[in-house]
């Protein structure tokens, strides 16, 4: 008497119920199930690499599931990212002609964003691990200039302490300022360079951007948004090829711990320097 053939893999992932919206659903669950795990098998550790180990092995899948509409991808619509980007650098353009160069440095994780958007758009390897390096760069760079503004252009905080004199927590505003400035341009500088407490960094900026919200309001909520996005990213991926480039290899802790002290200082003086030069350009703030 001969057994009843067991189901297979696929009759298995058939039986799944697939919770998409059927109407929007261009792959179906299975075909979805088998490429990811045929990749995996294969080594592959991103959506990127499994659909490329497939397209290399399409006629072995096509054996088992028809993939009438392609092999999926994870960025199927990826050309929607590079109309993204562009109508990011445009708008960004924009402000710079609108509001002047001087002021859109504060912004400057805006076009970090398009490039990182550009980038996803590129989708070749050595592009895709740029992008989080260019997030973290871009975002660094303005929240240090923020920070450079609180010594520099102190009023502009001075005003926002007026209306919220909470903040102060009782201290004198010279004082606060120049912690806030310090704090600030400290964490902002470990953004770039930090290695192995870069995640807890990330976090407590990541805190104080929420802890804010409250205070601030929808406003606040809305424009910190893409900034917390971007230190949670940072916080699941951790160093990058950024911070890594800024180490020196095999000189120990004490010669690494100088040369970031150092560039820590250079920094902070072409800030200075830079936002000095910008404003006596402009010739106004």
């Amino acid at each position: 008497m001969s057994l009843p053939a067991a189901p297979s893999l696929i009759d298995h992932s058939a039986a799944l119920e697939d919770p998409r919206q059927s109407w929007k659903v261009l792959y179906s669950l299975p075909e979805v199930l088998l490429l990811v795990l045929c990749g995996r098998l294969a080594g592959a550790e991103d959506f990127v690499e499994i659909r490329r180990r497939g397209q290399t092995h399409q006629d072995f899948l096509r054996r088992l599931l028809p993939y009438k509409a392609g092999l999926p991808s994870y960025d199927i619509r990826r050309e929607t990212c590079a109309f993204a980007a562009f109508g990011m650098c445009v708008l960004y353009v924009h402000a710079a002609f609108a509001y002047g160069v001087f002021h859109m440095l504060d912004y400057v994780f805006f076009p970090g964003l398009a490039v990182y958007l550009a980038l996803t758009w590129a989708r070749s390897p050595r592009a895709l691990r740029m992008r989080v390096p260019v997030l973290c760069g871009s975002l660094s760079f303005s929240l240090m200039w923020t920070a450079v503004e609180k010594f520099l252009y102190p009023q502009w905080t001075v005003a926002v302490l007026l209306q919220h004199p909470q903040m102060t927590l009782g201290f004198d505003w010279p004082i606060v300022l120049a912690i806030a400035g310090f704090i600030e341009f400290s964490l902002a500088f470990y953004l770039a360079t930090g290695r192995g407490l870069l995640r807890l960094g990330a976090a407590t900026f990541m805190a104080v951007f929420l802890s804010a919200m409250p205070e601030f309001g929808y406003l606040d909520l809305i424009g910190h948004v893409p900034i917390v996005a971007i230190l949670l990213v940072v916080c699941m991926g951790g160093a990058s090829s950024l911070q890594n480039t800024l180490r020196l290899p095999g000189r120990g802790v004490v010669v690494n711990a100088a040369g970031v002290s150092a560039l820590y200082l250079v920094t902070l003086s072409l800030l200075f320097g830079m936002y000095y030069g910008m404003q006596r350009t402009v010739g106004h703030v």
